[in-house]
């Protein structure tokens, strides 16, 4: 069960007789990223949302929500939101601007209200979950409750295709199959990063099993 606690999130969605439950988690320093969250709470990823905060040209902020496994597109955000361009803001900027540390961050309750948008796949599910404002717990809500009490503005915000790959080839062999496909593979998912990695042949599949590879290419025994 969840800890009893009330940070500034909670105080202003109880204030506003917004219903709310609380899932806690455990993390560390090393583990404060969405993929982490959605391993750790029980719901499907779509329904677990991160915060970002970002600032335009003109240095004015605002707060950014997509769901925790998906990659915020930077073009998307500017042009929904109307501005020339956005970027994040620095992490040593967040506790001052909104209140909130890295890892609790909160679309609710932040020292000042800026301009929120989300990603319009929250649509597609009836209660989504936030952080709480505090490192660890998980504040989980009525989709249509939220929209309303944040006013938000939503579209499509997501990058397409984005993300890392990690591929493992047999010692020597990427050299020789590299060159011909890679070039067609980033022409295709210029948003995804590549990691190559190279190993003996007998420790690929074991790189596969505790995630150090997502694809590995296998020598066939010789007969």
């Amino acid at each position: 069960m969840a800890k009893k606690f009330k940070t500034n999130a909670l105080r202003m969605l109880d204030k506003a007789k917004i219903a709310y439950s609380i899932k806690e988690y455990e993390y560390d320093e090393d583990h404060l990223d969405g993929r982490h969250v959605a391993s750790q709470v029980d719901m499907v990823p779509e329904a677990i949302f991160k915060t970002l905060v970002l600032h335009d040209n003109h240095n004015e902020y605002l707060v950014c929500c997509v769901p925790v496994l998906e990659e915020i597109d930077l073009k998307k955000l500017a042009k929904l939101a109307g501005r020339k361009n956005v970027e994040m803001i620095h992490q040593k900027d967040l506790l001052p601007v909104t209140g909130y540390m890295r890892g609790g961050c909160s679309p609710v309750g932040m020292k000042k209200q800026f301009p929120t948008y989300m990603d319009e796949s929250i649509l597609n599910v009836d209660e989504v979950a936030f952080s709480a404002g505090k490192r660890g717990f998980q504040m989980i809500v009525r989709v249509q409750d939220i929209l309303a009490y944040l006013n938000v503005e939503m579209g499509d915000i997501i990058r397409q295709n984005a993300g890392l790959l990690k591929i493992a080839f047999p010692t020597m062999r990427g050299t020789y199959m590299l060159p011909c496909t890679l070039p067609i593979f980033r022409s295709l998912y210029t948003n995804v990063r590549l990691e190559i990695r190279e190993a003996h042949s007998s420790l690929l599949e074991g790189m596969l099993l505790n995630g150090d590879a997502d694809l590995a290419f296998f020598n066939l025994p010789v007969k």
